[in-house]
């Protein structure tokens, strides 16, 4: 019994990292002066709660004062609690009001608490009628109920301390203590989102796959922790958290766009209070990784019921922006910039800012001087001029305490706009050749600066910053083109999702001042256009309006990669190809051309085993390809061959399956490799 005791003494330590700010709060709560209160940590299910709840009983033995945890659970009951509080501080007390008088500092901690039941009620008339010396810690899932709050004594004797993710480098040191290859730390840092629980399972399951992370013990990894949430089993409340994570921040009619249903009012009240989403700035959030680990595994049991889900959330955000009155709803444009993005970069930064507290507003005139130290010495007095003439079309973007983080303007590429300082030419001149700027077009320059010492992940302002731009880019029609530049710290990388979103890097401008600059033109498909049709693919004026040999090559194994998660085939080039278009005939759903693209895929591979000496081809195409369980490498020890034979194969195979469809699409009809029967496509 020693020795388990030691076992989960070492795990809890192990686990604390990254909250030495949240245990100084409770050692700042229980060394102050005067009736020490009450103290409510909270977080999702594995946020590191017992965790920091240990570590700060170690605190209190090496303080001296006397410290008990009670682990609560469903059968446990006030007296159950009170008699292991008694034992724990070697007190006689019998009821929670006599433990509660005693005095002499203590501190009681109730781990895994579930407010709503009869207990609150004791615990605040004991807490209020007590001597004051004993400081109550409790950590729950769930919010500070609403009840606690709106309660006028007891209110006042209370602070929450809220878990959020951990930070990158935080994350990243945790993760090395477990040995790790720096790739892996890296992609694990990604994947858990500073998720403390989701670190620590996909560390020990790469140790346990011999330096492996394969898709299927990070999806074995996502159905464990989605098994912990409460209300998982629910299938609508399951489909409503679902629906809530693909669109990144949702509304009660959101929630009665992907349900069908007019009522959803009740199942949306609940959803603000569960554990695992927090209430933003734009609406509800499921905080991350439960997020992308409710997509993903939506996608491997029913990819067929994700794609409709995306389309009939994406078709209301689109309907909401054409038609709705007044100025444009933020909230939508997120949506739909969350719902673009298939790989869950964009929402998983979306949703990290947004659970951090992150605010976009007007830019305050007092700011003025604050905001202008973002911007490089050689481009202030442009940027003064312009914030003083067209203020109103700045926007601030700030942490939850208020303090100014980024700062976003539009500035319309024209020369009097610019003539107004001297030291603008060398800018405007390489933002008018990036553009292909000519007179009479409507191009605008959307400018971000982020404060040099900025905290966190870049990634999370430009989320928003982003939607700042497209905003401008929506609400003036007249836009054909547009860029997006920022001041980039060093040691950030451009968000991935900035080349899905088609703003790729077109200039680079460096007098005094690393610029990141990416361009996009709107004059072929309009921003809304683009939204409800979002292709990878976007300077749709480079854009060539057949696949070439190498394009059509690209495009095929993106797809065959991708073929056994659908929803990441949308946007495939190989969807509008000629021979999908004959297959499908006018006027195809998206959802019709992925299914009969999948199956000329399957068939391909099926056609190469007709052949014997292409059978081990098959073999391999359809383990790495059909059924991607593992990781290649065992694939190739289950198939009985050599890795390096395993991936000479998968290259073979890939190019016979390029040319089969190659043949397709340029319409060799009498082809041997062509596909005797015609396929059919679901209506």
């Amino acid at each position: 019994m020693a020795a388990l005791h030691d076992q989960i003494e070492a795990y809890l330590q192990e686990r604390f990292v990254g909250r030495e700010a949240q245990l100084g709060e409770l050692v700042g709560a229980l060394l102050a002066p005067g009736f020490k209160g009450l103290c409510v940590v909270s977080g999702p299910p594995g946020s590191g709660k017992s965790a920091l709840l240990h570590a700060f009983a170690r605190c209190c033995d090496e303080l001296a004062v006397p410290c008990a945890t009670i682990h609560w659970t469903e059968t446990a009951t006030a007296e159950t609690l009170v008699q292991q509080a008694a034992r724990q501080f070697g007190s006689t007390a019998r009821t929670l009001e006599d433990l509660f008088a005693e005095s002499g500092r203590r501190v009681l901690l109730l781990d895994g608490y579930r407010p709503g039941g009869p207990l609150d009620a004791a615990l605040r008339a004991a807490h209020l009628n007590g001597s004051g010396d004993l400081l109550l810690v409790v950590a729950m899932r769930e919010a500070l109920p609403l009840e606690w709050l709106q309660d006028a004594e007891w209110s006042l004797l209370q602070r929450t301390i809220r878990l959020g993710p951990l930070a990158d480098e935080a994350a990243a040191s945790y993760l090395r203590k477990f040995g790790l290859a720096e790739r892996h730390v890296q992609e694990i840092v990604e994947v858990a989102c500073g998720h403390p629980l989701t670190l620590g399972l996909l560390a020990q399951r790469v140790r346990a796959e011999q330096g492996v992370l394969s898709a299927a013990a990070v999806l074995d990894v996502a159905e464990m922790l989605l098994h912990a949430v409460p209300g998982s089993s629910d299938p609508e409340a399951l489909t409503a958290l679902t629906a809530v994570a693909l669109v990144g921040v949702a509304s009660e009619p959101t929630l009665r766009t992907a349900l069908a249903k007019s009522d959803t009012g009740p199942l949306f009240r609940t959803l603000l209070s569960h554990p695992i989403t927090r209430v933003t700035q734009y609406g509800l959030a499921v905080c991350e990784p439960f997020a992308t680990f409710l997509v993903e595994s939506l996608a491997w049991r029913n990819a067929e019921m994700l794609l409709e889900l995306r389309e009939r959330l994406r078709a209301s955000s689109i309907e909401a922006l054409r038609h709705g009155t007044g100025t444009v709803r933020f909230p939508h444009l997120l949506r739909l910039l969350a719902l673009a993005d298939e790989t869950g970069a964009y929402r998983r930064a979306l949703v990290l800012a947004l659970t951090d507290g992150l605010e976009v507003g007007v830019l305050h005139r007092d700011e003025l001087e604050p905001a202008l130290a973002f911007v490089p010495e050689s481009l202030r007095e442009l940027f003064r001029s312009w914030l003083v003439h067209r203020w109103g079309l700045s926007r601030g973007i700030r942490t939850s305490t208020g303090a100014l983080l980024a700062w976003t303007t539009s500035v319309p590429l024209e020369h009097s706009v610019w003539e107004t300082t001297i030291d603008h030419a060398s800018l405007y001149d390489a933002l008018a050749r990036a553009l292909h700027f000519r007179p009479g077009d409507y191009t605008l320059a959307h400018a971000t600066w982020i404060a040099p010492a900025a905290p966190g992940s870049v990634h999370r302002v430009l989320a928003l910053a982003l939607a700042v731009h497209l905003e401008r880019v929506i609400a003036v029609s007249a836009v054909r083109r547009s860029c997006f530049l920022t001041n980039l710290p060093e040691a950030s990388s451009p968000p991935p999702y900035w080349e899905l979103f088609g703003l790729r890097p077109i200039v680079c401008f460096d007098e005094g001042a690393a610029l990141d600059i990416r361009c996009r033109a709107w004059n072929r498909q309009p921003v809304l256009d683009w939204l409800a049709h979002p292709v990878p693919c976007a300077d749709n004026e480079l854009a060539e309006p057949v696949l070439d040999r190498d394009r059509f090559a690209q495009a095929v194994a993106r797809a065959l990669r991708d073929f056994s998660r659908p929803e990441r085939l949308r946007g495939n080039p190989l969807l509008t190809a000629g021979f999908i278009e004959r297959k499908v005939g006018p006027g195809a759903s998206e959802g019709q051309r992925i299914q009969v693209l999948r199956a000329l895929l399957e068939r391909a591979i099926r056609e190469l085993g007709l052949r014997p000496q292409y059978r081990r081809w098959q073999a391999v195409a359809e383990t790495a390809y059909l059924h991607p369980v593992e990781s290649q490498e065992r694939m190739a020890e289950r198939l009985g061959i050599p890795f390096s034979t395993y991936r000479r194969y998968l290259k073979s195979a890939t190019d016979w399956i390029t040319d089969f469809l190659w043949q397709l699409e340029i319409g060799q009809s009498d082809s041997a490799l062509l596909v005797a029967e015609p396929l059919q496509t679901a209506s």
